[in-house]
């Protein structure tokens, strides 16, 4: 299953009231906020390891800027889906809170905002090294562990 930074009650307090939205299947709407995650992370990819975390690990949710700028694209898009009349000074309006939204992202994506998010961690791209000959000293050349060098006033080299 794709992820979302916002469902669909976030969706209700932050995109669109549901009565604006009624001809359109709660499924797809989820669809619809799954695809405006998706679009918000080409923004977020260079600035955050991703998938994104919510803010403790668990299911707390994610910055609330985040799930507002997730909300105003998918409200855009449903209305486009529903039917966008650009006469219609609510459609305007949430038209508008795309444009904002999108400003948003292209701030977040220059470094001039940010997010607070916990970020995934990503797999380590350091190379897995195993040897099963030891290190160190020890037999070796036929010499044994009482036969390393000292170096000081206590020894005078090899086997002495």
């Amino acid at each position: 299953m794709a992820h979302s930074y916002a469902s669909l009650a976030d969706f209700e307090i932050s995109g669109l009231p549901a009565k604006a939205y009624s001809s359109v299947l709660k499924g797809t709407v989820q669809k619809i906020l799954e695809r405006a995650s998706a679009f918000a992370d080409t923004f977020l990819v260079d600035r955050y390891a991703l998938p994104l975390q919510c803010r403790c690990g668990c299911q707390c949710g994610f910055d609330p800027s985040l799930v507002d700028v997730v909300c105003a694209v998918a409200a855009y898009r449903v209305l486009v889906l529903r039917g966008f009349d650009p006469t219609n000074g609510s459609d305007v309006v949430v038209r508008q809170g795309y444009d904002d939204a999108i400003a948003v992202l292209k701030r977040v994506a220059n470094g001039q905002q940010s997010f607070k998010v916990c970020q995934s961690t990503p797999e380590s791209m350091q190379p897995d090294v195993a040897s099963n000959v030891p290190r160190g000293y020890g037999t070796f050349a036929g010499f044994g562990a009482d036969d390393i060098p000292v170096v000081g006033g206590m020894g005078g080299g090899f086997g002495t």
